[in-house]
């Protein structure tokens, strides 16, 4: 039997062990190995050996209830043969099962102590994550992009040199093609040579060349690819830069208040996306669908999606007179109604 101060199904060890686990879970949330500050990295160390300790005490209590055990076994034995015809007659006292109950005390006791310091190691660790959020954000935002422009000069260089790579491929096959073509004896020579009974040129020259394509799991059945098509459009997605979430700032951050208030750039991918989630794909100026562009009305009201031609296209005489006459009757103490040139009323 569990000598467990707790009475439920649930032995302290495994309570802490249900609660590490917990914990653990949370932090995998965390990118705490992604070039993390030297706060947050020695709470993160801080929690690692808090865990490992914990998982110690867990261990001395097993050992201390399964030394009980034995020591109430030694107990009733000694009762046992105290009762034994020849015997003193005399119980005697549970001296071993006290000394072995107090020590599973003293292991449970440890056993709590241990579920408190990973519950403290936990929360240092959270704090310290929260404390460096701002600048810890900005320098993977950097960091990434460092890595990303390395990527992408790296993958144009591949491209380059398989291109190359594959151009000499090529031009061995057709060098050899081309000369044993035009040399009738050359090729006969060349086919009748075997190396340990093996046709020599025919079979090093039946298989494909390397770098031709590149074969990629799908399901069961692998799909085979052009190799150079491939590259060119892994190089041309990774040389694309846009990062929306770079261009959020959280607030505590330094520069947050600045780049709050700093002009859009109406072009960015995240703009255009969010624009047009909320406005549509309607033109404010044609009121035709597809518009592809942001534009910033000079009336106010908000962002607006036009497309480039509209946005793009000289003004209109006509409708730039019209305009004319409604800002002179305007400033004469008169109001038109929206796209109304005449009877003009007074507001």
């Amino acid at each position: 039997m569990k000598l467990n101060p707790i009475n439920s199904e649930i032995t302290a060890p495994a309570h802490l062990a249900s609660r590490i686990k917990v914990l653990e879970a949370d932090l995998e949330a965390l990118p705490l190995d992604a070039n993390a500050p030297d706060a947050v990295t020695e709470a993160h160390a801080a929690f690692v050996a808090a865990v490992a300790w914990s998982k110690t005490m867990a261990g001395k209590v097993d050992e201390a209830e399964e030394a009980a055990a034995d020591a109430n076994k030694a107990d009733v034995a000694a009762a046992v043969k105290a009762g034994e015809p020849g015997g003193s007659g005399k119980f005697p006292e549970r001296t071993h099962m006290r000394k072995a109950a107090g020590a599973v005390e003293a292991a449970l006791l440890g056993c709590e102590a241990a579920e408190e310091r990973v519950g403290a190691a936990h929360a240092s660790l959270i704090e310290a994550v929260q404390a460096s959020f701002p600048a810890w954000r900005k320098q993977l935002v950097q960091d990434a992009a460092a890595a990303h422009t390395v990527a992408a000069e790296a993958m144009q260089q591949a491209d380059g040199a398989l291109a190359t790579a594959h151009g000499m491929y090529s031009a061995v096959s057709k060098l050899t093609a081309g000369v044993l073509s035009r040399d009738p004896k050359l090729a006969a020579a060349a086919r009748a040579e075997t190396r340990q009974g093996l046709p020599w040129y025919e079979s090093t020259h039946t298989g494909p060349s390397p770098l031709q394509t590149v074969s990629i799991p799908h399901g069961k059945t692998p799909v085979s690819f052009p190799l150079d098509a491939v590259m060119g459009a892994v190089a041309a997605d990774v040389a694309e830069q846009g990062f929306a979430q770079g261009d959020w700032s959280p607030p505590g951050d330094p520069d947050h208040d600045a780049l709050l208030n700093a002009p859009l750039d109406l072009s960015a991918d995240w703009v255009v996306s969010g624009v047009r989630r909320d406005w549509g794909t309607v033109c404010a100026i044609c009121r035709r669908p597809n518009a592809d562009t942001v534009a910033e009305p000079e009336q106010g009201g908000g962002l607006v999606m036009v497309h480039a031609r509209c946005k793009n296209r000289p003004p209109d005489p006509v409708e730039l007179k019209r305009q004319a006459a409604r800002e002179a009757m305007s400033r004469r103490g008169f109001d038109a109604q929206p796209g109304q040139t005449q009877h003009w009323q007074r507001p």
